[in-house]
């Protein structure tokens, strides 16, 4: 029972690390796009 939350703390940052992850692929996509229109203009 005591490890319980430890496990939590840990899934927490876990997502955390994973939301990090999202958002910097989501920003240098979003980038690349917008790169990419520049360029077509």
């Amino acid at each position: 029972m005591s490890c319980q939350p430890a496990f939590i703390h840990m899934d927490k940052n876990i997502r955390l690390m994973n939301f990090l992850i999202f958002l910097k692929y989501y920003f240098y996509k979003a980038a690349i796009t917008s790169a990419k229109k520049d360029s077509a203009i």
